[in-house]
């Protein structure tokens, strides 16, 4: 009811007689005439659940490897990093132009699921209790015990938000490798609705994409809770992150892992992408080299005047993607403990933050403009909402991970509400915190660079966009770098942060 009401005042009021948004009757009668466009819906919903189950797949998997060679969960999450904060606009071009059209959908839908995923199962096989690991270790048990007959399980809660925000996220992918091109799916459909001028269709387009995210995301949320069970019990806090080598809290030891771990994630991706591009002999005019790169930035003739155009750009960007990401986390951090307070309002609120998870936003992104403006506030507004709704989910779903028997203590000691929250509650939503700031972050570059790419005319967006109608792909790879280079870089700042809390924590 309050997105109807919203709506219908969208309509009335704010852009009366101006068909920019349409009324809730007649995109619902365009929906229902179209036959909910079930042949296009067919096509998305194919490509995003193949994308869905290989991101999720891939996840996974480097999630329990990370859990027991622990040296390597760094590189790991520096690598999803990176592969999220890839502007999805830039890069599917060149996709589809590398791999069929098929694939490179499914691989945009993958690549928009992998982050997410992973983060979330990181956290979720580490959050678990410690207790319930030293009753496997008495019984014998072995790391593939504690694996399948406790974390597992234990990390459902947690790995469950990121699974069901992958569903969306899927659809997207989908959506916007279908936007880049294709015969058939919902994003062809809105781009040819866009180009007539038929604002009912792409509105009708933009609902049943947005529905069908919903009831994804619900179906997924219901099975993990069936599946999670009841929350663990036990007084023990959760267990940290596995077990270092003797002086690894050293400080010479600290300083080398943070320096040598992005390093070598770095150097693996560099021979990666040089190994792939020989491997499929992929053409130097389109794929360029890591060297090809490098000489455009630091060598060629011009690449100074490369460098000041690039760093102009993106201090621009990074100005956006950071107000946007400060905007929406403290919203989704007072959100969520809002609704951990009042647990009647999260049925009726989270289908809302749902719904924007759910929107097209590269559809959506022009009208966001008409509303807010094509300056800072609008890409603000942007980078926000890419902000806000992994955030809330997943700090809601943290701050309701205290076992029981803590709460039950806090409120023997009579604490109120808010004692607990920021007490006991906020202690077992620390992972959940910091894994939300690892998603946002480059989630909001990433829309600061979709906002600039469609509606401001300046910042790496803008640079990418010009770049790559005008086929300058030394500028375009060098902007991707560049825009993966920075995300990772704070990723990292985020890393120092979280293991300072997590040794502040275990004292």
């Amino acid at each position: 009811m309050v997105l109807l009401g919203a709506w219908q005042f969208l309509t009335s009021v704010v852009f009366p007689g101006r068909h920019v948004v349409p009324g809730p009757v007649g995109v619902v009668t365009t929906m229902i005439h179209n036959g909910f466009f079930w042949t296009n819906l067919s096509t998305t919903l194919s490509e995003a659940g193949r994308g869905w189950l290989i991101g999720n797949a891939a996840a996974l998997v480097l999630a329990i490897v990370a859990l027991f060679v622990p040296q390597v969960s760094r590189a790991f999450q520096q690598f999803g990093a990176i592969t999220y904060c890839v502007p999805t606009v830039a890069v599917g071009p060149l996709i589809l132009i590398f791999i069929s059209p098929d694939a490179a959908k499914v691989a945009i839908a993958a690549l928009s699921v992998f982050f997410v995923s992973l983060i979330a199962w990181v956290t979720g096989l580490r959050a678990t209790d410690q207790t319930a690991l030293d009753v496997v270790h008495v019984y014998g048990g072995t790391k593939l015990t504690e694996l399948f007959r406790v974390r597992l399980r234990a990390a459902l809660p947690s790995a469950g938000g990121g699974l069901a925000l992958s569903a969306p996220a899927a659809v997207l992918g989908a959506i916007i490798g279908e936007y880049l091109g294709g015969v058939s799916g919902l994003g062809v459909a809105m781009v040819s609705a866009e180009e007539s001028f038929q604002v009912n269709r792409t509105w009708a387009i933009g609902l049943v994409a947005t529905v069908v995210s919903g009831i994804a995301y619900g179906a997924i949320l219901l099975v993990v809770h069936r599946l999670g069970g009841a929350p663990q019990v036990g007084t023990a806090g959760p267990s940290g992150p596995p077990s270092t080598p003797r002086g690894a809290h050293s400080p010479l030891w600290t300083a080398a892992r943070r320096v040598t771990s992005p390093v070598v994630a770095i150097v693996a991706i560099v021979v990666a992408w040089a190994l792939a591009l020989d491997l499929f002999r992929l053409s130097p005019y389109f794929a360029k080299s890591p060297a090809a790169v490098w000489s455009y930035l630091f060598t060629a003739p011009s690449a100074a005047a490369h460098r000041s155009v690039l760093f102009a750009a993106l201090d621009t960007t990074l100005r956006d993607a950071l107000l946007g990401w400060l905007v929406g986390t403290v919203v989704a951090l007072v959100g969520a403990a809002l609704l951990v307070q009042l647990p009647r309002a999260r049925a009726g609120i989270f289908p809302i933050v749902m719904t924007l998870r759910s929107v097209p936003l590269i559809a959506m992104t022009p009208l966001i403009a008409l509303v807010f403006g094509q300056g800072v506030l609008g890409v603000t507004v942007i980078a926000a909402i890419v902000t806000f709704v992994p955030s809330i989910v997943l700090v809601t779903s943290g701050l309701q991970a205290a076992p029981p028997q803590a709460i039950e203590l806090a409120r023997a000691y009579n604490l109120s509400s808010t004692g607990t929250l920021l007490q006991v509650r906020a202690r077992y939503a620390v992972p959940s915190i910091f894994a939300a700031a690892k998603i946002a972050i480059p989630g909001s570059i990433l829309g600061a660079v979709l906002a600039e790419w469609l509606i401001t005319g300046n910042g790496v967006g803008h640079l990418m966009a010009a770049a790559l109608i005008g086929s300058n792909f030394g500028t375009l790879w060098a902007s991707a770098v560049a825009v993966s280079a920075i995300s990772l870089l704070l990723y990292e700042v985020i890393g120092s942060f979280e293991s300072a809390a997590g040794r502040r924590l275990a004292t």
